[in-house]
């Protein structure tokens, strides 16, 4: 009895014992047991900023160049907007064509109410592109190029394409620049032409004469294709000339025209006559007096391109050697430029190329092209 209550009273305990234990264990629905105090929850990570969305990059506003004829352009400058600056390099100024081309634009400008920087390529391409970088340094709004260097176009094209400065090209293309001024076929053309004329008046024998022409191959095509306007234009007129009394000197300016034009007369003797296309008037200006000094007075005659005051003066003076000078209108070039550059920055239509009206300056005309007064 005794150990059998013993192990009773041992079972009895140990069934106690596990109940305290699971109703220690257990959750606070059993009553008045105090509960384990839960950790404290995690705050939730911050979700990463949302980026903003790129806006799409806007479209390039579509080149005004090409959506207008020649035709149908007209230049003006009533533009939109004339609030600009507009930056010029120009040929050169030592001949009196530029002059004329300078003080059209000095005019233009203020007349249209702009600002204007005009710098000096003075015939010399390095200066031009040293130019070119000043100009995009002053952060001009447009540039009128004139600068006959082909390869040096190239060159300064490229300056104001990575400026987005646009261009206006004056007389000799820039890559990508929409073109203003002589159509070198119709010009060279006109003046062949009239110069054949004059062989043909004169009564030359042809198998006696020489054609020689006063070329600037620098220049590239432009100066090409005047060359060959010339040379159509006097072989149409005067029909079945000889190639091989067709002459070209490559000349790089007034002086240099002088020179080689007294080297020509003294190696072709067996020419007595002398018909000189010019694909300008300073170049024709050294011709002349080298003719002058061969005495050539009565047995040639020259017909060049630009007709500007020199040439004007010889042919009011009825020269028995400067006949004629086809008319590129200088004064007007600022007035033309200035008004295709306003409209590109305007978003208005330009044409790709806006030649100039030519027709040849000579005695039956030069006063109705550049009264006297």
């Amino acid at each position: 009895m005794g150990r059998l209550t013993r192990r009773l009273r041992l079972v009895v305990g140990l069934f106690v014992a596990f109940a305290l234990v699971a109703v220690a264990c257990g959750d606070d629905d059993g009553g008045d047991t105090a509960a384990e105090t839960p950790a404290p929850a995690e705050e939730p990570a911050e979700e990463p900023a949302e980026e903003p969305a790129e806006e799409p990059a806007e479209e390039p506003a579509e080149s005004p160049v090409g959506l207008v004829s020649t035709e149908d352009y007209v230049a003006d400058l009533e533009a939109a907007n004339t609030d600009f600056t507009i930056g010029v390099g120009i040929l050169g100024l030592a001949i009196d064509f530029h002059v004329i081309v300078e003080e059209g634009f000095n005019s233009a400008a203020a007349e249209a109410g702009i600002d204007l920087v005009l710098l000096d390529n003075n015939y010399d391409a390095a200066q031009a592109v040293e130019n070119a970088r000043a100009l995009v340094v002053q952060d001009v709004d447009a540039v009128i190029e004139y600068q006959c260097d082909a390869p040096t176009n190239e060159i300064i094209a490229e300056l104001f394409e990575e400026a987005n400065i646009p261009v206006v090209a004056i007389d000799c293309p820039v890559p990508g620049a929409p073109f203003f001024g002589g159509n070198n076929t119709v010009a060279g053309t006109i003046g062949g032409e009239a110069l054949g004329q004059l062989v043909l008046d004169n009564g030359w024998d042809v198998d006696s004469t020489a054609f020689v022409y006063l070329d600037f191959t620098p220049a590239g095509e432009p100066a090409a294709a005047r060359r060959q306007g010339y040379i159509d234009g006097f072989t149409n007129v005067v029909s079945g000339f000889p190639d091989d009394q067709i002459f070209d000197l490559d000349t790089e300016g007034t002086e240099d025209a002088l020179n080689q034009m007294r080297s020509w007369i003294s190696g072709h003797p067996e020419f007595d006559f002398i018909a000189v296309g010019s694909i300008e008037d300073g170049r024709a200006l050294g011709a002349h007096g080298a003719l002058v000094g061969a005495g050539r007075e009565d047995s040639s005659v020259l017909v060049s391109q630009g007709c500007d005051g020199t040439a004007q003066d010889f042919i009011r003076a009825d020269d028995p050697i400067f006949k004629g000078s086809v008319d590129y209108g200088p004064a007007l070039y600022g007035f033309n430029t200035i008004s295709i550059a306003l409209d590109i920055l305007n978003g208005d239509p330009v044409p790709e190329e806006f030649f100039v009206d030519h027709v040849n300056c000579e005695a039956s005309t030069i006063d109705e092209l550049y009264p006297a007064n």
